[in-house]
């Protein structure tokens, strides 16, 4: 029954019940599609389990939605990283708790980027980013190497080679929609 099970969706996961999820998975290898919401998931290292897990269970997986969960900078890199190992994965939405700072956000550029590769649209919400916050990680997302980000609304203050580099025109390219948001 559960070996044709295309989505899921699980809320308020806590952490007594973490190791049962992750081994859970197993049992579903036909998922295309996982939303984890509201959960506290405890201290451990479940964003890297997490993934790990899906790249050995789950490779039909398309749409993955971790959202209001206590995912640190390490967690988020985690996720980031993982996204590539995922080959039909499309859309990501990684939106952790107040558990990371906006300044974070620099720390996991590269994952950002390597995951902006991979997917075709990844939604990013950090918690009490500020618009100058938003501009600066626009601004160096702008200056990567064949950037693989377009951003359908850009602040109304952004520099012109930032609307040259992630602006509307390149959405219909290979480019993946990037939407940052706090």
């Amino acid at each position: 029954m559960f070996r044709q099970l295309h989505e899921l969706h699980v809320v308020a996961l806590r952490a007594d019940d973490v190791d049962s999820f992750l081994t859970g998975l197993v049992c579903v290898p036909a998922l295309q599609y996982l939303s984890v919401s509201r959960s506290l998931i405890g201290a451990r290292d479940f964003a890297t389990l997490l993934m790990e897990n899906l790249v050995a269970t789950c490779p039909h997986l398309e749409k993955l939605r971790l959202d209001t969960v206590p995912l640190n900078c390490n967690a988020v890199s985690a996720v980031l990283a993982g996204a590539p190992r995922l080959p039909r994965l499309k859309w990501l939405n990684v939106s952790p708790m107040a558990s990371m700072l906006p300044t974070d956000i620099f720390y996991v550029l590269p994952e950002l980027i390597a995951a902006g590769r991979h997917v075709r649209e990844l939604l990013f919400v950090v918690p009490m980013l500020q618009d100058d916050d938003e501009l600066a990680v626009l601004r160096v997302l702008a200056l990567a190497h064949e950037v693989p980000f377009f951003c359908g609304n850009l602040p109304h203050n952004a520099d012109a080679y930032v609307v040259d580099a992630l602006g509307a025109p390149h959405k219909q390219s290979d480019r993946c929609r990037l939407r940052i948001s706090w």
